[in-house]
C-alpha cells in the first residue's frame, strides 16, 4: 500500500518498526516523559531594512 499524501509504502498486517524517537528541545537537551515544556504561540520578528 502507498500513502497518497506522503508516498510512504507499507505491507498490510506487517508489524511496525519499533524505532524509539528521541525528542530534543531548542537547546539540544533530550526531553523525556514528564518534562515540562512551554510553547510560544507566535514570535514577533522585526526585520531591519537597510
Amino acid at each position: 500500500m502507498v500513502c497518497p499524501e506522503c508516498a510512504h509504502e507499507w505491507v498490510p498486517g506487517e508489524e511496525p518498526l519499533s524505532e524509539e524517537r528521541v525528542i530534543i528541545n531548542a537547546n539540544g537537551n533530550v526531553l523525556a516523559n514528564g518534562d515540562t515544556v512551554s510553547f510560544i504561540k507566535d514570535l514577533k520578528v522585526r526585520v531591519a531594512l537597510r
